[in-house]
């Protein structure tokens, strides 16, 4: 099964940029990712994820307003991560990650690592009906994230398409991990859930589409 649709390129990235990218103490390739979160462990405890952060605004927000804990981000578009490096290096900012893994790479690699927080922001909704299945936000999805919460855990989705926000609430609501804790409609007021809005957010405000904002907690969980 494949596990990626889309490309990972939009536009041509210069050569300069791929090296840089490569050579950067926060990028994690599927080979130095195992090593490099041994370095990391011993300098956080507390670990925060997003899955598809696009343009990286935002990942970057919540890692100038908690700069004591590890912020992840995983996306396979290398134009998007090209642009968080950049204002990684811009802000100076030590506390966040990148890799431009898909998830489900990702996820093989990582071990015993527990996010407190996960973010997926306006993902794919493959709107036609024959694309549904490429969908990120799937049965065997929601049994992986299970296995990188804990008791504390929170998972903060956020879509505009409504058949997939009915997927993503059945999804849950089946799990016997996840209990829904919010589910509604966001308009201009994402500021008080302490999310900063991200350009596909401020596409669907001007295009008058609705938002819906999915707050999820783990449950029956020992660790």
């Amino acid at each position: 099964m494949k596990l990626f649709y889309g490309r990972k390129i939009s536009r041509k990235i210069g050569d300069l940029d791929l090296e840089e990218l490569r050579n950067s103490n926060y990028y994690l390739s599927e080979k130095n990712l195992k090593k490099k979160f041994l370095q990391i462990e011993k300098n956080f405890s507390t670990f925060n994820l997003e899955i598809g952060f696009g343009s990286g605004e935002n990942i970057l927000f919540q890692a100038k307003k908690n700069k004591n804990i590890c912020f992840i981000g995983c996306d396979p578009f290398l134009n998007g991560i090209v642009k968080l490096k950049k204002q990684i290096d811009k802000y100076q900012i030590k506390n966040t990650y990148f890799t431009n893994l898909d998830f489900w790479n990702f996820f093989a690699n990582l071990k015993k690592i527990k996010f407190d927080k996960i973010y997926i922001l306006f993902p794919d909704p493959w709107p036609k009906k024959k694309h549904n299945k490429r969908r990120l936000i799937n049965d065997k999805f929601v049994e992986k994230l299970s296995k990188i919460c804990s008791s504390k855990s929170l998972i903060h989705v956020l879509t505009d398409h409504p058949d997939y926000l009915i997927q993503i609430e059945d999804l849950f609501l089946k799990s016997n991990n996840f209990e829904i804790i919010l589910n509604r409609y966001i308009s201009n007021d994402l500021d008080k859930y302490k999310i900063e809005y991200t350009k596909y957010h401020k596409k669907a405000i001007q295009e008058k589409r609705r938002s819906y904002l999915i707050s999820i907690a783990c449950k029956n969980k020992k660790n």
